[in-house]
């Protein structure tokens, strides 16, 4: 079964400068009927007449809805539609003619044009189909999942075709701070999208506290950070804090501090070592 999906304002138009009547008429489901007709003279029948169908298009960059998940976990894209026997639904990451990331017709799952990278991780509400839902159920969210997604169902009723923003996020959960020598460095990972990291003391002092942040992004496209301070001998009493975000929720944020840094600091790992050493989840 094929289906042909108009989007926008439908327009006919005639080849002939002839007396025509279109009409324009919008359904429940959103995409346009139309129909015209064309006052022919009787004198004329060696003239054929062709009828031209043209669609304004609707502008696609602003996705209906938008979702925000977070990476490895299960995630919903949201659709709904017109139900009725013999649907078909495709669920098509980014635009038209890339791979299907899930297809249901002929009342079941067609798996055999699904996208492999999709393989085993998405699944419609098989129970709520009847019911018009054609939601998308993704699991194990990675990174490269995140984007545009256009849902498009075909019924006795028409065609419609909707579309989801995923945004997927790796929240900063834990960040490590530690001391060798007179050097202090924080450094968190697992995180996206790019994080930043600022450093503070406590009570509030004029030192410089400013040194470029190290990023690096792993296969699986998530970031790590760490920097690294100089401790001076001359402030022995202040609490070092390094403090995580991602650029993209400033709430999204975790904190580690070294209260007091040790000038005996040698970055041992014994356990009767005085050395401070924390990880923070504030």
């Amino acid at each position: 079964m094929k289906s042909f999906i108009f989007t926008g304002v439908v327009t006919f138009l005639w080849t002939l400068s002839r007396a025509s009547v279109s009409t324009v008429q919008q359904t429940e489901q959103q995409p346009d009927d139309i129909n015209s007709c064309l006052i022919l003279p009787e004198n004329n029948t060696d003239v054929i007449h062709r009828c031209i169908i043209k669609t304004e298009r609707a502008p696609l960059d602003k996705p209906s809805v938008e979702v925000s998940c977070v990476f490895s976990e299960r995630c919903t894209l949201p659709c709904q539609f017109h139900f009725s026997p013999d649907v078909v639904i495709h669920w098509i990451h980014g635009t038209t003619g890339d791979p299907f990331a899930h297809s249901y017709y002929n009342g079941r799952d067609q798996l055999g044009v699904q996208d492999d990278s999709y393989k085993g991780r998405t699944f419609l509400f098989k129970d709520q189909i009847s019911r018009g839902n054609a939601s998308l159920l993704l699991t194990g969210l990675q990174i490269q999942d995140q984007g545009r997604y256009q849902c498009y169902t075909a019924t006795t009723y028409g065609y419609m075709g909707s579309f989801v923003g995923l945004e997927i996020e790796a929240p900063v959960s834990e960040v490590s701070i530690s001391q060798e020598g007179n050097r202090i460095t924080c450094s968190s990972e697992g995180i996206y999208p790019e994080p930043e990291l600022t450093w503070s003391t406590s009570p509030p002092s004029n030192m410089e506290l400013q040194d470029r942040p190290r990023v690096q992004q792993t296969e699986e496209q998530l970031y790590s950070i760490s920097s690294s301070l100089m401790v001076s001998d001359r402030d022995p009493d202040l609490s070092y804090s390094c403090t995580v975000r991602t650029q993209r929720n400033q709430r999204n944020q975790r904190r580690a501090t070294l209260n007091k840094p040790s000038k005996q600091q040698t970055g041992s790992n014994d356990r009767n070592s005085d050395a401070p050493f924390h990880k923070c989840h504030i």
